[in-house]
């Protein structure tokens, strides 16, 4: 299960040609893009050193504080760029007509990495905000504790 998932994740984060190449000239041309992504990886990426690769690294910068500032691969920072000049181009049409279908494509796309529906998915900008939506969407009542690690991140303790 878990190589599945490791194989299904790499597909996602390798699949710029996938995700991006048809949906970016269907949404330049105004067709409402049809296709389904494949979620079917050619081969893992190499995790650990080689992987650094994938990434915009400085030559020298050895990234050690993973948790506060997080960046991702190439082909991601790729994928964006194109999508924000899409937006730029025709702005209005992008967030009326295309974006929310979009955007539900790739709930779609990652409900299957993690085996979940996609109305159970939502992307946030961060762990805080996460935390945050969740424990805001749970009924709390008087003398309902939260039980936290002394290890847990300051800012969420005070969601």
């Amino acid at each position: 299960m878990i190589n599945q998932t490791k194989r299904e994740l790499c597909a996602v984060l390798n699949s710029e040609r996938n995700i991006s190449a048809h949906s970016i000239d269907a949404v330049r041309s105004g067709v409402k893009s049809t296709k389904v992504h494949s979620m079917e990886a050619s081969s893992l990426p190499v995790f650990g050193k080689p992987m650094r690769a994938q990434f915009l690294f400085a030559d020298g910068y050895l990234p050690l504080n993973h948790g506060s500032y997080g960046t991702y691969p190439r082909s991601v920072h790729s994928a964006k760029m194109q999508w924000q000049e899409i937006a730029e181009q025709r702005p209005d049409r992008f967030m009326r007509k295309n974006y929310m279908g979009e955007l539900n494509k790739c709930r779609e796309i990652a409900a299957k990495v993690i085996n979940a529906s996609a109305s159970d998915c939502v992307f946030v900008t961060n762990a805080t905000t996460g935390v945050n939506e969740i424990l805001r969407s749970l009924p709390w009542g008087p003398g309902d504790t939260i039980l936290y690690y002394s290890t847990v991140y300051g800012r969420q303790v005070g969601c």
